[in-house]
C-alpha cells in the first residue's frame, strides 16, 4: 500500500524519532502572573467575538486558512505576547497547530505562535498604571494619542522558521500532547486575548485555544490504494467571560467602567495653537496632537537674543505613524506613506517618492540612484560562481545575486 505522509516542520527542519523530544518543539513561557489572571472562572464557554479575530476566524472557516505549510490551518487573533501583572503587550498573533518533523504520522502535538517583528503592537494597562510593563501606579508617564491595534496583516503562509516565536510567547497555561494517537492528538493553551476593542483600550480575558489533529485519506484514482495524511487545525476558541478593562497610557476608565477616556493631564487645549499651526489644518485621522511650552513676556536684548519672564503651553500636531508630510506642503498636510522600494519617510518626516532609476534606502532614509544589475549577475551572482536561479526563497535569491553570505 502506498502511503502519502505529510509531517512538515514549523520552526526547524530536522529528522527525529518519536522517542525523543522533537527538535522543532518549543514551549511558550508561562507567565508568572498567571494565578492573578486565572483567579476568576475556570469554565470556558463564551464563544469568540469578532473583535478578537484578526484573521476572519469562525467555527465554519477554521479549515480553509492554510498556515505556513499544507494541512496545518491557522488563525490570527489579537492577544498578549507579553503578560504583565497589570496589563500586557497586545499584537496580532498567528496561532497554528504543530507536529514533529519525521516520516511518520504523529500523536505528538503542540501549538506554535507566529508574527513578524514589524507588526505593530500596543501596550495596554489597567487604569492608573503606566510604565514599560504597567508597573507604575498613579504617575502619568506619557500621553499616547495614537492607538495602533488597527492594522490587519495577512496570514503567514511561508518561511515559517523565520517567523516562529513560540519560545518568546507568554501564555497563562498550556498542555501539549506527547503520547496521543495520530487521530486524536490535541493541545490546549490559555492565552490573554482581546474580546472587545475600544478606541483607546480593550477588554481582555483568559482564552482557551484547543487544537486537534485527525487522519484523512487521499485517493487520486480508483485503481490506487488510498494514501493517508494528518490534518491539524484550531478546533475551538472560548473565553471564560471574565473581562478586564485595559487602557493605553494617558487614558482612564469612565464612570461606568465601559470605556477609556483621556486623563485630565492629557486633554489638549486646541484654543491655544503654537505659532505656524492652525486649528483648521488639523486632521484627526492623520495627525496626533502634542503640546509644548512657548516663552512669553519676552524682551529683546540685542544680537537676536531675548529675555523671557514666563512660559505658556501651546498645542501643535505631527503626522501619525504610517503618515508623513506631503512633499512641498506648507500647512503640515500628512499623507499615507508606506515604506517600499520606491518611497519612504525621510529623516525630516517627508514622504519622498523616488524617481526613475532610484530606490528608497531604508537605512539612510532617502532616495538613491540604483546600480543596474546585469542579467548574468541575476543568474550567477556578482562573481559568476553561484546558481542563484535555483533559490526558491526571495530573500535567499536576493542575497545570492548581491553576493551576501548568510
Amino acid at each position: 500500500m502506498k502511503k502519502f505522509i505529510i509531517a512538515f516542520c514549523y520552526c526547524l527542519i530536522t529528522n527525529i524519532s518519536f522517542a525523543a523530544t522533537p527538535n522543532n518543539y518549543y514551549e511558550p513561557i508561562k507567565s508568572e502572573y498567571a494565578t492573578k489572571w486565572l483567579s476568576g472562572s475556570d469554565t470556558y464557554t463564551t464563544t469568540l467575538s469578532t473583535d478578537m479575530s484578526a484573521g476572519g476566524y469562525s467555527s465554519s472557516t477554521y479549515h480553509i486558512q492554510q498556515g505556513t505549510i499544507p494541512f496545518r490551518y491557522a488563525i490570527d487573533l489579537w492577544v498578549a505576547k507579553e503578560i504583565y501583572e497589570h496589563g500586557g503587550k497586545f499584537c496580532q498573533i498567528q496561532i497554528q497547530p504543530a507536529t514533529p518533523t519525521n516520516d511518520n504520522i504523529s500523536g505528538y502535538t503542540w501549538i506554535d505562535y507566529y508574527w513578524k517583528n514589524d507588526w505593530e503592537c500596543a501596550k495596554l494597562c489597567e487604569p492608573g498604571y503606566s510604565g514599560d510593563k504597567c508597573q507604575t501606579f498613579g504617575e502619568q508617564v506619557s500621553c499616547d494619542n495614537d492607538y495602533i491595534l488597527k492594522s490587519m496583516y495577512s496570514l503567514i503562509t511561508s518561511d515559517g522558521a523565520q517567523y516562529c516565536h513560540t519560545k518568546d510567547m507568554y501564555v497563562l497555561d498550556f498542555e501539549n500532547q506527547k503520547d496521543g494517537t495520530p487521530n486524536t492528538a490535541n493541545a490546549t493553551h490559555i492565552i490573554l486575548g482581546i474580546t472587545r476593542k475600544l478606541s483607546h483600550g480593550a477588554f481582555v480575558t483568559p482564552t482557551k485555544i484547543n487544537s486537534k489533529c485527525q487522519i484523512n485519506t487521499m485517493q487520486t484514482s480508483q485503481l490506487e490504494q488510498p494514501s493517508y495524511y494528518q490534518e491539524c487545525y484550531i478546533a475551538s476558541v472560548y473565553s471564560n467571560g471574565q473581562e478586564t478593562l485595559l487602557c493605553q497610557e494617558g487614558y482612564e476608565k469612565n464612570e461606568s467602567g465601559t470605556n477609556c477616556i483621556k486623563t485630565p493631564e492629557c486633554k489638549i487645549n486646541m484654543d491655544n495653537m503654537c505659532s505656524g499651526y492652525s486649528k483648521s489644518d488639523y486632521n484627526e485621522t492623520t495627525h496626533k496632537l502634542l503640546s509644548k511650552s512657548k516663552p512669553t513676556n519676552c524682551t529683546p536684548t540685542g544680537n537676536g537674543l531675548q529675555v523671557c519672564l514666563g512660559s505658556q503651553t501651546c498645542t501643535y500636531y505631527e503626522c501619525k505613524d504610517g503618515y508623513a508630510l506631503e512633499n512641498g506642503s506648507n500647512n503640515h498636510k500628512c499623507i499615507e506613506c508606506e515604506t517600499t522600494a520606491k518611497q519612504g519617510i525621510t529623516q525630516d518626516g517627508v514622504c519622498d517618492i523616488c524617481g526613475k532609476g532610484e530606490f528608497f534606502n531604508k537605512t539612510e532614509k532617502r532616495c538613491k540612484t540604483a546600480t543596474p544589475i546585469s542579467k548574468q549577475q541575476m543568474i550567477t551572482g556578482p562573481n559568476d560562481d553561484k546558481k542563484c536561479w535555483l533559490e526558491t526563497s526571495p530573500k535567499k535569491y536576493s542575497n545570492c545575486v548581491m553576493g551576501i553570505d548568510e
